[in-house]
């Protein structure tokens, strides 16, 4: 960072592959820094108060939903950890080639014509997921304040029902739900619930989570993210800590990492950071 900061007036970047937390202390490195453009809808690897105290502009392509419509990767990845979770693919698996398992009974899961499933997020990727689980026979119970009168109230209607429902799938951004998922939620829940998480690993309470899969051995948790990714220590930790764990499915933020969604994305960051400076892109 040292080596770039001082002249670098432009940051364009994948928050997946990023080994930085651009915080405080790192933007004040970048002392000529005009411009950080992401290609992503979150920001949580960015403090964006620091960013526009320093006269950073931050682009994003949040806020593009007509061609962010076209990128489903993140909503299919979450509907086949869902299989995944329900069907305990991964665990069959691993135990065959580990333990030389060979027995159907270990495994038996349920269908999603049977099950009732819980969407917190309803925005474009919980939309894709819904129509999905919905085509495949779930019943939906959404969660989202874009489509609640009294988002409070419908907060406890969800939790006193959340004992009910076979799978919760989480499609909302880190930013300002932090620790949303925490204990509380999770002494909501059944025993055998399966959750799926592609938004970010902040949105989740981890010491409540591991307190839920330790007490709930038949509950799972399918994940695409940790919290603070970008540091290698934290996400050591984490993964020690779910390896210790057999109701655990862990994917590596492959959520968008399809060749289509890269190409619209980052196709769509650049052109965004093309007109910042009035150019085009040709």
């Amino acid at each position: 960072l040292n080596l770039y900061s001082k002249n670098t007036k432009v940051i364009f970047m994948n928050p997946n592959k990023s080994l930085v937390t651009f915080n405080r202390r790192v933007l004040k490195k970048f002392i000529n820094l005009e411009v950080f453009c992401t290609a992503s809808t979150g920001t949580i690897h960015i403090d964006l108060l620091t960013a526009e105290e320093l006269g950073i502009k931050v682009i994003t392509i949040k806020n593009h939903i007509k061609t962010l419509k076209k990128i489903p990767s993140t909503a299919e990845l979450a509907f086949a950890l869902t299989l995944d979770g329900l069907r305990q693919i991964t665990k069959s698996y691993n135990d065959a080639l580990k333990y030389s398992s060979w027995d159907f009974e270990k495994y038996i899961g349920k269908q999603i014509k049977d099950l009732k499933v819980g969407v917190i997020g309803y925005g474009r990727l919980g939309t894709i997921y819904s129509k999905m689980m919905k085509n495949s026979g779930a019943d939906l119970y959404l969660l989202d304040p874009r489509i609640s009168f009294d988002f409070k109230k419908e907060i406890q209607k969800f939790l006193s029902n959340a004992f009910q429902l076979d799978v919760i799938s989480l499609h909302i951004h880190a930013e300002g739900n932090e620790n949303f998922i925490n204990r509380k939620f999770f002494n909501s829940l059944a025993k055998d619930v399966v959750i799926i998480n592609t938004s970010r690993g902040e949105i989740v309470n981890h010491s409540d989570l591991f307190m839920f899969l330790d007490k709930n051995p038949h509950a799972t948790y399918c994940s695409d993210v940790l919290p603070e990714e970008s540091n290698s220590s934290i996400r050591e930790y984490y993964m020690k800590e779910f390896a210790m764990r057999s109701n655990v499915i862990i994917t590596q933020h492959i959520g968008g990492m399809s060749t289509g969604a890269r190409n619209t994305a980052f196709g769509l960051a650049c052109n965004l950071l093309l007109d910042k400076y009035g150019l085009t892109n040709g």
